[in-house]
């Protein structure tokens, strides 16, 4: 009389793939985490019709779970981040945009005080006189405006965050009553400038619009570097 076959089970391939796969999900998101579902739901299916000679049901039923969780709940949160990323961006340039516009309003109010004082805006020109009766010198022309005392803190009010790029470009000797002259550029945000003129209008510039005002200005420009106000 033969002896019964009590041999353990084999371990379904499919099984192991699913859970290799599951715990694979919590890195890779959906990429795995499918995998995982369909080889779970095959290794089911297959010690199923196997009679008790097919063993990794705990395996498969692991790596469903682990696969459901990975494709539908860390999938959607990356998906969600996606969507809500460029708006994210968007508000932020947005944000930076404004602030340079509000600097530059603060900035047209003291190149008109500090005119008149001096019957224009800062230059090199007036760097002896400013000297002179103020007792400070200031490093470039636009610091004329510290100096003289019309912006208690030029630093601070030109200062700009880790969304800018380049620097600020003064374009000295301007006065208010000058039509349309180009007073200063801000730093870029996305390729995007502010520019402020002599009658006070800020307008849109773009990095082209930007280098072109510089090379026609030539040495004259005053160049405030990010690094000096960040």
């Amino acid at each position: 009389m033969n002896a019964p076959d009590i041999s353990a089970p084999t371990t379904s391939k499919a099984a192991v793939a699913s859970l290799i796969c599951g715990i694979g999900g919590f890195l890779t998101g959906p990429l795995t985490g499918i995998p995982a579902i369909i080889t779970g739901h095959i290794a089911h299916g297959n010690i199923r019709r196997a009679g008790g000679t097919l063993g990794g049901g705990g395996m498969a039923l692991a790596g469903l779970i682990m696969g459901y969780i990975t494709s539908f709940l860390i999938g959607g949160i990356a998906l969600l981040a996606g969507i809500a990323t460029p708006a994210l961006l968007r508000q932020q340039e947005k944000a930076a945009l404004v602030m340079l516009t509000s600097d530059m309003r603060q900035m047209q109010l003291a190149f008109v005080d500090f005119e008149s004082d001096y019957d224009s805006y800062p230059s090199d020109a007036l760097a002896a006189r400013v000297k002179e009766e103020t007792g400070q010198a200031a490093k470039n022309s636009l610091y004329q405006l510290e100096a003289a005392g019309t912006v208690s803190d030029l630093k601070s009010l030109l200062h700009v965050t880790r969304k800018m790029k380049g620097g600020w470009n003064y374009f000295p000797g301007a006065k208010s009553t000058d039509v349309r002259r180009l007073v200063l550029i801000s730093p870029s945000v996305n390729g995007k400038h502010k520019a402020l003129f002599s009658d006070g209008t800020i307008l849109d510039f773009s990095s082209a619009q930007q280098e072109e005002a510089v090379l026609k200005a030539g040495p004259g420009m005053v160049l405030v570097p990010v690094e000096d106000v960040r």
